[in-house]
């Protein structure tokens, strides 16, 4: 979903309700920015802001983001994608940063197919990018992690 779609009535309706208080447009922006369309996501958010209060399930929210980006990025020390074992998570993570948020990285000439991404995104629990099959390219979940994955840099360039 966009942005727009859930600073509608009737989506921040149905938050107000997970969230059991009125929703504004601010709440609605930052859990978006923080987790982007993904409404299982924002669901979960919003029914954690009621019991702990919303800086509270934002700031757990935001460390489980920087996991996940974490995750992602030891892809490349973990066998990399497909068969091939190519190392190029960090780099398509950067690749996807530098494009527009709303635009995505295309997938034209990727040393690996688009089953190898998901299988080792899968295996690994990390979901900061993902691919648009109708697009066909790689985007970032939100414009929290397009912002994380400007400075996505590997196990090995953090060693160094």
């Amino acid at each position: 979903f966009t942005l727009e779609e859930f600073k509608t009535a009737e989506a921040k309706s149905q938050f107000s309700k997970w969230f059991g208080q009125k929703v504004e447009d601010s709440h609605v922006e930052t859990v978006f920015n923080l987790v982007g369309g993904v409404v299982g996501m924002v669901k979960g958010i919003f029914e954690k802001a009621e019991v702990v209060g919303f800086d509270r399930a934002l700031s757990d929210q935001e460390n489980f983001v920087r996991h996940d980006c974490d995750c992602f990025r030891i892809i490349d020390s973990q066998g990399g994608f497909g068969p091939d074992q190519v190392r190029k998570a960090c780099w398509l993570a950067r690749q996807v940063a530098n494009s527009p948020f709303l635009q995505c990285f295309p997938n034209k000439n990727l040393p690996f197919a688009p089953v190898d991404f998901a299988t080792a995104v899968r295996d690994r629990s990390a979901h900061p990018i993902y691919y648009d099959p109708v697009a066909d390219a790689y985007c970032a979940r939100s414009p929290f992690v397009h912002s994380m994955m400007k400075s996505m840099r590997s196990v090995e360039e953090l060693s160094k």
